[in-house]
């Protein structure tokens, strides 16, 4: 392992458990701005700066670098106690108008942290019955956020997204655990279908939200995890979402292992408790550890596509054939070409193209957009085809590694 990454590994250990980082890794200047970039692909940069300030080589760098750095973590931190205290705020309000979703992720997972702010957010998700979702829309507009997509419907048939100008405050809205119309991991809803009757309250900065059972929040964020990597990689975050909750509280790791064996994803999940175990200091996972699973080649794709596997353009192009993979597996047929690929139905669209829900004759119009984008030039660099293919092969062999093409179930 490089020893940026084990030191990048090595950061995240120690502010997992709120210490600063008690070895000095000796990096050089050049190394530690690699490792700071890392961070901010990885959307850790708080936790690892926190960890890493006092460290006498990292003092040694230049002054400029280091306030560069510096400052953003800050930022960071700073507006997840804004968006914190505004989400809170608006759930309060929501709660005294009689409607109360259910929170995923997000906050719930944040306080599990030493120091929650240090743990960056994008949104915060919100589940709700479907004919509750026009109830909710009006609230929030009431609220002042503001929809996201003029073609997003709010009948409760789509996921729904609002911001509040000005603020870092943004919500998604859900009324599925997961995308009904995806080929790919539908299938990761069938778990859910009465955990609203175990839903139960926690107490976050003294707030009272609704939030899943522990063992179903867990599945959850297992499966979005899941979802992550099937796209274009799951991120060290998620590791770290993972075992926390999985270590503060008490699950039935019977179920648990037994919805992953059902769905062929025991190996990949015993893989990530033991990223989790061997290289950030977190507890392993009992339902898991008879399975004697390599955890390196899920470290190194983790490492090299950032949170969401997004850090190079040419990766997150490489999902359409990953996704592809996934979903002809399940459905039974054959696995379709890059060329057809390109070119998916309406349906596979309708969550990146919403307006095609309404008006579908604008699917050559999105499949021109898509293609556009593909070819354009990027911040991140221009995309090269030949390359995407490559990703793609490389991470369809990696899904067949940890079982996750294998016909039949895995037990």
């Amino acid at each position: 392992m490089e020893r940026i990454h084990e030191a990048f590994l090595n950061a995240i250990s120690a502010a997992l458990k709120g210490a600063q980082l008690s070895d000095d890794p000796g990096l050089s200047e050049a190394e530690w701005v690699a490792l700071l970039k890392l961070a901010v692909e990885q959307e850790v940069l708080p936790l690892v700066f926190e960890a890493v300030m006092k460290c006498k080589s990292f003092l040694s760098i230049n002054k400029e670098v280091r306030r560069a750095y510096r400052d953003m973590a800050v930022s960071l931190s700073a507006r997840q106690i804004t968006q914190t205290n505004e989400f809170l705020t608006l759930m309060l309000h929501l709660e005294e108008k009689g409607v109360c979703p259910a929170v995923l992720k997000g906050v719930v997972v944040r306080q599990l942290y030493p120091k929650p702010m240090l743990r960056p957010s994008v949104d915060e998700d919100l589940l709700v019955a479907p004919g509750e979702a026009k109830r909710v829309h009006d609230l929030l507009i009431a609220e002042g956020l503001t929809p996201d997509s003029e073609y997003g419907d709010v009948d409760g048939s789509s996921d729904l997204s609002y911001h509040r100008i000005g603020t870092p405050t943004y919500v998604e809205v859900h009324t599925a655990f997961f995308p009904k119309d995806s080929d790919a991991y539908a299938d990761c809803n069938a778990p859910f279908e009465d955990a609203h009757e175990r839903f139960v309250e926690l107490r976050v900065e003294d707030v009272s939200l609704r939030t899943l059972a522990p063992t179903d929040h867990l599945l959850y964020l297992m499966l979005h995890a899941y979802k992550h990597f099937l796209h274009s990689g799951m991120g060290l975050r998620h590791v770290c979402d993972i075992c926390l909750f999985a270590g503060s509280f008490e699950t039935d790791g019977g179920r648990i292992r037994s919805v992953c064996d059902e769905m062929g994803l025991s190996r990949l999940f015993a893989a990530v408790f033991a990223v989790g175990s061997r290289y950030l200091g977190l507890k392993g996972y009992p339902a898991f550890e008879d399975i004697d699973e390599d955890p390196e080649p899920l470290l190194a794709d983790m490492l090299s596509g950032g949170l969401y596997g997004t850090s190079d353009i040419n990766r997150a192009h490489s999902s359409t054939l990953t996704l592809e993979a996934a979903a002809s597996k399940k459905s039974g047929r054959k696995r379709r070409g890059a060329l057809k690929s390109a070119f998916p139905p309406k349906k596979a669209l309708e969550g990146s193209y919403p307006m095609l829900k309404k008006h579908p004759y604008l699917l050559p119009a999105a499949w021109a957009h898509r293609l556009w984008l593909y070819f354009t030039d990027r911040s991140n660099g221009p995309v090269d085809p030949a390359e995407s293919l490559k990703i793609a092969r490389e991470r369809i062999a990696l899904m067949e590694r940890y079982g996750i093409l294998e016909d039949g179930k895995r037990r």
